[in-house]
């Protein structure tokens, strides 16, 4: 058969890569499409380009597999799995075996690396599944290297053909992108086969006041691998277009690549602020992330090395990246980049007669230590020390969600385990102000003990209260329901958005076109950490992917 190798011979669809995919077009859409004719005939300033951000594969630490186990005696399967969405995957499998969820569970041991790579279902696991149901024996599949280059998703391969329009001072007046994703052959449960360019085009401009936009998207099909979900899904190739068209704009207009993002992104006054492809943001620290980095890469010192060093015939140079992310993705941000479903994640946590607690969660972990940082949420709610606290997150039978994936688990786990342990707060202030002889509400939580707001040498411990309520009705008030388990959901109210900026400065070899990295910095606004040492992971991890992505 003919090859479909790529975008342009995808376009021609002279042949087709798949029967069932008529000109090879799997999906097109306009996001925006303001006319920017006046705007792009009159601007002081052009920059065009087209940019071609390469396929990737996510290469976890550790490859995809699974073990299925049919019980024929009971109807039950049990499948061992490295997905990062096991409530999810349970409900796929049960569908296309078209057998009873309640029969199958979901098993996550720990997994080295998911990265979005294995938050899909994929042909092997469904085949690994019916294959121990029609055996009645376990059934085990474990990917080499080889294999998960060859056939597990890849991402990017996102060509992106911008153009930014400027005034004089340097200020954006419109940004017109054509964005089109080498989507590779077939589909991919659960996101489709449109998940890079049509996810791109909803954040476009970024973190920059841009008035007016037009947003194009376009995912074909080629022989390739399926493209799936990986880290900054959609919007990376993108951001990485508009940042080096503002660098090129900025050296046209004499201005450093700091001050042309000053004057453009979107500032404490301007919020709430809704972009041109009506994304509101009520908040972000655009100004300071660019101030930050500014003073971390000393410019001015850069830029007389820089100097120095070409005159040795070393070619030094800066690369500048302010961002705003969606991230803690529930319905809200799902539906606005066009993938019109609910999230639903539960968390359950119980208090113990011993007073330890125990969190149940979907929300699974591929290192980013969510045992850590759960049963801190958990334990400062209770006011107990951590390691009262356990966290079990290994089953489809602790609990139903969506899963760990988009940056999500922290954002979905801290609300969800939150709103479980204020329905067991107040009963603990209840029974506690039985026993001390105080209204509920003067009852504080610290260092193990419940006490008196205000006098804390009036306290019980915290596993004396959580045993009372479970073995002495004397200190339970009127109508009380002494049950301490609470189940509780939690679906950001709106759109989550994260924010930083990266510059790093490289130096290139222009004789063999290797490229050294001399130094990166980064700067994220965090908020309230959780654990700034698990955030200090998460940020050299997301760089060194970064750099692996451009160079290998």
């Amino acid at each position: 058969m003919p090859v479909v190798a790529n975008i342009n011979e995808a376009r021609e669809a002279e042949n087709l890569a798949n029967d069932q995919v008529p000109s090879n077009l799997i999906h097109t859409a306009t996001r925006v499409d303001d006319n920017l004719d006046e705007v792009l005939a009159n601007a002081s300033v052009i920059e065009h380009g087209v940019f071609h951000n390469n396929r990737i594969s996510a290469a976890p630490m550790e490859t995809r597999g699974c073990v299925a186990r049919y019980e024929w005696t009971s109807g039950r399967l049990t499948f061992w799995s490295s997905t990062q969405m096991p409530g999810l995957f349970r409900t796929l499998i049960a569908t296309m075996l078209q057998t009873l969820e309640n029969t199958i569970e979901i098993r996550n041991p720990q997994v080295g690396g998911g990265f979005g790579q294995k938050a899909h279902l994929f042909p092997e696991e469904l085949v690994a599944c019916i294959l121990s149901r029609e055996i009645c024996k376990p059934v085990s599949w474990i990917e080499d290297r080889q294999e998960h280059l060859l056939a597990a998703t890849h991402a990017k391969d996102q060509t992106n053909d911008m153009t930014l329009a400027f005034n004089s001072d340097g200020k954006i007046l419109a940004i017109r992108n054509f964005s089109t994703t080498d989507s590779g052959a077939y589909n991919n449960l659960p996101w489709s086969a449109a998940i890079e360019s049509t996810v791109g085009t909803a954040s476009i401009t970024g973190a920059y006041k841009i008035p007016l936009a037009y947003a194009e998207c376009t995912e074909l099909a080629t022989n390739k691998c399926p493209i799936g979900a990986y880290r900054g899904v959609g919007w990376t190739a993108g951001q990485i277009a508009r940042e080096t068209l503002l660098d090129r704009a900025a050296r046209k207009l004499k201005l450093s690549p700091f001050e042309i993002r000053r004057r453009n992104v979107i500032g404490e006054t301007d919020f709430p602020y809704i972009n041109a492809t009506k994304l509101l943001v009520r908040e972000g620290t655009f100004f300071a992330t660019v101030d930050m980095l500014e003073r971390m890469v000393d410019y001015g010192a850069f830029r007389k090395r820089q100097a120095t060093e070409r005159k040795a015939g070393k070619y030094l140079g800066l690369g500048v990246s302010v961002f705003n992310e969606l991230s803690g993705i529930g319905t809200r941000a799902l539906h606005y980049i066009d993938l019109p479903t609910a999230t639903h994640d539960t968390t359950t946590v119980r208090i113990d007669p011993t007073g330890t607690v125990t969190v149940t969660t979907s929300l699974t972990s591929q290192g980013q230590g969510h045992a850590t940082t759960f049963a801190q949420v958990a334990a400062d709610a209770f006011g107990i020390s951590v390691d009262k606290v356990v966290i079990r997150a290994d089953s489809t039978a602790n609990a139903w969600g969506m899963g760990a994936w988009a940056s999500r688990a922290a954002v979905i786990g801290a609300g969800s385990i939150g709103r479980a342990a204020d329905i067991l707060r107040t009963k603990i202030k209840q029974a506690a102000g039985q026993m001390l002889e105080v209204s509920p509400e003067d009852i504080m939580f610290e260092n193990d003990q419940v006490y008196v707001a205000g006098v804390p040498t009036k306290n019980i411990p915290f596993a004396d209260v959580a045993s009372a309520i479970y073995f002495a009705e004397s200190v339970h008030p009127p109508n009380f329901d002494p049950t301490l388990e609470a189940t509780a959901a939690f679906d950001p109210a709106e759109i989550v958005l994260a924010n930083g900026g990266h510059a790093a400065i490289v130096e290139v070899d222009i004789e063999t076109g290797i490229v050294r990295v001399e130094k990166v910095f980064a700067v994220e606004d965090c908020g309230q950490m959780i654990n700034p040492m698990v955030v200090e992971g998460q940020i050299r991890g997301g760089v060194g992917q970064a750099i692996g992505s451009c160079l290998l």
